[in-house]
């Protein structure tokens, strides 16, 4: 059961995820949203705006009567770092990027990541939270995965076995959060405004062997181990230490791909991130028409061809932190 504490934290950060949401609200539109009653509303709107968490905007109109008041959430209240590694136009690179709660970019810098180490990272990171003091969650991609609080299967080799998230946690006295790539990405591509809740990503970079993100029923699915979307690991006869990164075996592999993420999971959306170029012959139609020769009974997914890996995944690395700072009632900086 919720102390009485902890109750008005949870309905005060139910009030600030609505707004960030919705836009500037009064209290009646949020009395009425989030059934909470016209009093208790007053007593929390009171106690955020005291706190500059949310700050009042003036939407009156010019009737004669009384002003209406409403409320919006105030964007840099506090602020989320996102650290993203990815190949790159076949380059290690790794990126900061500050956001305001609104998801609005404060910043961004991009790095090269090829003899990128723990100390560069803590290094890094440290300077960008004494510059910008409102952070309050760090939000690191990987592609990887982290197991038992290790970095495992890195592409950046310098980090691979790394306990990340525990050690910058104590450097840096804020909470860290690991995601894989394509986890955010897909995550990133679901912040945009479409209603489909199965949506399968497949990312093919350019050096490195393809992984997957899995938007199943509304939710990430990430597997007992973090290990769902793996697709390297299917058993389909490829060295991919020496594999050919060619146009023709890429696309090769994404048949293959298309026809098995159909059979697994029989999405509304796949989206195929890459950079590759399949040449004029429009080869989402050729993916469409080969599921529709199999499954010429069932209603296909949409096939998506996305350049956009890099901005998705920003975007969704930013909605878990955003998440997490909705959602968590710890102070770290306590």
């Amino acid at each position: 059961m919720a102390l009485p504490r902890d109750l008005k934290e949870l309905n005060k950060r139910h009030i600030k995820s609505i707004l960030r949401q919705r836009g500037a609200m009064t209290k009646a539109e949020i009395a009425e949203t989030t059934d909470l009653s016209v009093v208790t509303v007053n007593k929390l709107i009171r106690a955020l705006e005291e706190n500059s968490e949310i700050i009042e905007q003036d939407s009156s109109v010019a009737t004669g009567g009384r002003r209406a008041i409403s409320y919006k959430i105030n964007p840099n209240f506090q602020q989320v770092l996102v650290v993203s590694l990815q190949e790159k136009w076949k380059k290690i690179t790794y990126s900061f990027s500050v956001y305001n709660l609104l998801g609005e970019v404060e910043f961004v810098e991009d790095m090269s990541g090829e003899d990128l180490d723990i100390h560069a990272l803590k290094r890094n990171i440290k300077d960008h939270v004494c510059a910008f003091p409102k952070i309050s969650c760090i939000v690191i991609g990987v592609p990887g995965i982290e197991i038992g609080g290790r970095l495992r299967a890195m592409d950046f080799p310098l980090l691979l076995n790394v306990h990340l998230r525990e050690t910058l946690e104590s450097e840096v006295n804020l909470p860290v959060l690991v995601e894989t790539d394509t986890n955010a990405a897909i995550l990133g591509y679901k912040n945009r405004p479409v209603a489909e809740n199965n949506i399968v990503g497949l990312y093919y970079p350019e050096r490195f062997p393809p992984g997957a993100g899995l938007f199943i029923n509304g939710e990430i699915l990430k597997g007992k181990n973090g290990l769902a979307g793996e697709i390297k690991h299917m058993p389909l006869g490829i060295d991919w230490d020496n594999f050919d990164f060619s146009v023709d075996k890429i696309k090769e592999h994404i048949r293959k791909m298309v026809l098995l993420t159909m059979s697994f999971y029989d999405p509304e959306t796949i989206v195929i991130y890459t950079n590759f170029y399949f040449g004029q012959k429009d080869f989402m139609e050729e993916l469409t028409q080969g599921l529709a020769e199999i499954y010429p009974y069932a209603s296909l997914p949409e096939m998506v061809l996305s350049r956009k890996f890099t901005s998705d995944y920003r975007i969704g690395l930013f909605a878990f932190g955003v998440d997490y700072l909705e959602n968590n009632l710890t102070d770290w900086r306590i």
